[in-house]
């Protein structure tokens, strides 16, 4: 499997971490390269991996397909080896508070793999009237 850096939740196919596999601290956003985000779900073999740290709510999916890497030393000719992978994503949970008055969160179906955001904004004389759901 791989090591788990930090605290989370393992269950069927999905873990629940607040930073990554890597360390509690480091921040996964739609920005971050797609090696390293395939990276941070092959080492605990996790189809989808919800993460809290950076607050921001998103779905970021990486398709099937493959990836040859090479090694090159002094002493071998180097040999390209390829690896399958899977359809994956990695799943931003959102967070409340850290923008004010506005909580986003993520609902997230086991059987369809849906996932989907929602926004409530909050404080004095707005309750949870106002939904909005972001696709």
């Amino acid at each position: 499997m791989g090591t788990l850096a930090g605290f989370g939740f393992f269950e069927l196919d999905c873990l629940l971490i607040h930073g990554s596999t890597v360390s509690v601290s480091e921040q996964l956003t739609p920005e971050t390269l797609p090696l390293q985000m395939l990276d941070r779900l092959m080492r605990m073999d996790a189809n989808t991996l919800f993460c809290g740290r950076s607050g921001l709510a998103f779905q970021y999916q990486i398709q099937q397909g493959g990836l040859t890497s090479t090694v090159i030393t002094l002493d071998q000719p180097a040999t390209p080896q390829t690896s399958l992978v899977k359809a994956r994503q990695i799943v931003g949970v959102g967070s409340v508070g850290r923008i004010p008055g506005q909580a986003t969160y993520t609902l997230y179906s086991p059987g369809s793999n849906q996932v989907e955001f929602k926004t409530v904004r909050y404080g004095s004389g707005k309750g949870f009237q106002s939904t909005l759901s972001l696709y």
